[in-house]
């Protein structure tokens, strides 16, 4: 029988999937532009910014102010060995649809008959198949999404990203579904993919939320000291509210604290900002902090 999430990390919980998840609605301000193109494997934080490539001289960051919210990865440095079989019709029908979704105002519905097209011409073609996924959750076509991203693992099971694009969709679901069988699945998933690339960060930041939210602290703390290591903390300042929330159950307080405020100055606008700010407060007024 699957149990209740750990009912003493609620607190820390909610906040943290406001920000992860924002709305599931599709309703979101932020969409990220299409990867075929100089830019392939960029890389988007946890507010959906693409960073492109550091090593791409042409790298820039496009506009994304009106684009409706998609599933924040941040790309591996693998393409899919099957993307090089993919037959001409099949790889034009993807151009097309990263064309579409480049638009300004992104028709979803034509970019993923374009993906279909050449899924179909190609079965094996799991790029194109982790592109249908995130167009369909952009279109708030949950299931769909999912369907799509367990094809793209179907078709190369090597290919890291749809297990991490699995992940985030299972956190930002149980937001609505209070049970640990989505967060259990998302950190198996995160598992599974770092065995593969033990240095994507995304994955880490899944894998340590997740195990917070089920009490598993040890690998919490492994997963977000591995971001804080790497440098990446900026890219998911959570990390920092994360390991303050660690520090809180092991009645470190003065750590605690120290973590929170981190985390505040690299994301004081965040839906987490404002709980992480009230909590700071209330132990100002009970004593437990000065």
């Amino acid at each position: 029988m699957v149990q209740p999430l750990n009912r003493s990390l609620q607190a820390a919980l909610f906040p943290l999937l406001a920000l992860l998840a924002g709305a599931l609605s599709g309703q979101a301000q932020q969409y990220p532009r299409f990867s075929g193109g100089q830019c392939r494997e960029g890389r988007l934080n946890a507010e959906d910014s693409r960073h492109c490539d550091p090593h791409d001289q042409q790298s820039s960051r496009p506009d994304t102010s009106v684009r409706p919210q998609i599933l924040a990865v941040t790309r591996s440095d693998f393409v899919s060995f099957t993307t090089l079989a993919a037959p001409k019709q099949a790889r034009k029908a993807y151009e097309r649809a990263g064309h579409e979704l480049d638009n300004r105002r992104p028709d979803f519905a034509k970019a993923a008959r374009y993906l279909e097209q050449a899924v179909s011409l190609y079965p094996r073609f799991a790029e194109a198949w982790r592109l249908l996924g995130e167009t369909r959750f952009a279109a708030n076509e949950i299931q769909l999404a999912a369907d799509a991203f367990r094809a793209a693992l179907a078709a190369d099971p090597k290919y890291p990203d749809p297990y991490v694009l699995l992940a985030e969709m299972e956190l930002r679901l149980a937001r609505i579904d209070l049970n640990s069988k989505r967060v259990l699945e998302a950190a198996r998933l995160a598992e599974q993919v770092l065995k593969m690339n033990p240095q994507l960060s995304m994955a880490h930041y899944h894998r340590a939320f997740a195990n917070l939210a089920l009490g598993n602290r040890n690998k919490s703390e492994q997963s977000i000291r591995a971001i804080i290591d790497d440098g990446e903390d900026g890219l998911y300042p959570m990390v920092h509210a994360m390991l303050a929330e660690l520090r809180a159950c092991k009645g470190d307080a003065r750590s605690a604290v120290a973590e929170y405020r981190r985390f505040l100055e690299l994301e004081p606008s965040s839906p987490a900002a404002d709980e992480v700010r009230a909590r700071l407060a209330e132990w100002q007024a009970t004593g437990r902090i000065r």
